[in-house]
């Protein structure tokens, strides 16, 4: 097991063919090792993942792809970069999550369209004038059709903390007088 890339090349001298593979070192390096004097063309590097454990998922790939290996002594195979990429994308994604559940199992990842740009809690607290951190909490009660009026919930939001703050008891208020 070792941390490493899994790549697809490709060769403009071998169209339709692509070749996926693994090292530990550069991509770039290992297409260049690939160019042989035989080969009118460089290999050219169509995408790569850095893995956890590259000979798993490149293995996984190889395994998936099966049926479009042209020589079961070579990584080569007739298949559509689109879908080798798609397959290499998903076996990945599978892999860290597996790696992820292991190592934090209480860490849910998100995918990257529901991530959210750091510097729109700092505007939005701007706006509202309160901490980032309670914009950040709020994200938590909001839907995606929320975020059209994000703003007016975020001032609804502290206006309902404030009026918590007046409801709270006061140090030395239930004192009697004598």
């Amino acid at each position: 097991m070792s941390k490493g890339n899994v790549y697809i090349v490709t060769n403009e001298a071998m169209p339709g063919l692509v070749k996926i593979g693994k090292t530990t070192r550069s991509v770039q390096q290992r297409a260049a090792e690939l160019t042989h004097t035989g080969i009118p063309f460089p290999f050219e590097v169509a995408f790569s993942v850095y893995s956890p454990d590259c000979s798993e998922l490149e293995q996984c790939v190889h395994e998936q792809l099966a049926e479009c290996r042209v020589n079961l002594q070579r990584e080569f195979f007739l298949c559509d970069l689109v879908k080798a990429e798609a397959i290499l994308r998903e076996l990945h994604q599978e892999q860290v999550e597996r790696w992820l559940e292991e190592f934090m199992p209480n860490c849910v990842p998100q995918p990257s369209e529901f991530a959210i740009d750091p510097s729109v809690p700092m505007i939005i607290s701007s706006h509202v004038e309160i901490h980032p951190f309670e914009v950040v909490e709020a994200y938590g009660y909001l839907y995606p059709e929320d975020m059209t009026g994000a703003i007016n919930r975020m001032q609804k939001h502290r206006q309902g903390i404030e009026r918590m703050k007046w409801l709270e008891p006061k140090v030395g208020a239930h004192e009697v007088k004598t």
